[in-house]
């Protein structure tokens, strides 16, 4: 019986884990950038003046990261001698067309981008083009305000991602 009751737990859990929604959002807009596996855990950067914050959340553990600090203790260390240099080591590489299955795998949920290239001329060309193209008609505008601005959310599942990388 409480064979069946932890088998039926680990069972429930590994269904989570693969069923759980993935998510990403990059929003220069709100300043808002993270990624977040719902119920499991969340990675999200922050901005402050000098310096970028990384904030690690895994169920009711959280800890702080300061980047520029950790990059600042790395260059400070002596890097040990090589006595002789290791085999280049062969990674397995990724097929394009496996990595646009994986790609297409994802959810555009939200998608809206703001463009100025600071030369009305340019402006000027890509306002009809974006215009023309339909897809893009909505989603993509460009403005003469000097803004340059992204709101991108995608969602995925594990199980989504693993079967496209796999077939």
């Amino acid at each position: 019986m409480v064979v069946a009751i932890v088998l039926g737990f680990i069972v429930i859990m590994l269904l989570w884990v693969l069923l759980a929604p993935l998510s990403l959002r990059i929003d220069t807009y709100l300043n808002e950038y993270y990624i977040r596996w719902r119920g499991i855990g969340k990675v999200e950067v922050l901005f402050i003046p000098d310096n970028v914050i990384l904030h690690l959340r895994i169920g009711p553990y959280q800890k702080d990261f300061y980047a520029l600090h950790l990059i600042e203790k790395v260059d400070g260390k002596k890097a040990p001698k090589k006595t002789r240099a290791p085999a280049k080591k062969q990674g397995r590489k990724i097929s394009f067309p496996r990595m646009r299955r994986i790609l297409k795998s994802f959810t555009i949920k939200e998608f809206q981008m703001e463009i100025d290239t600071d030369n009305y001329v340019w402006n000027a060309w890509l306002f009809p083009l974006f215009y023309a193209i339909k897809p893009l008609r909505y989603s993509v505008s460009v403005n003469f305000q000097g803004r340059n601005e992204i709101r991108l959310f995608l969602e995925n599942q594990v199980w989504k991602i693993a079967w496209a990388a796999l077939w």
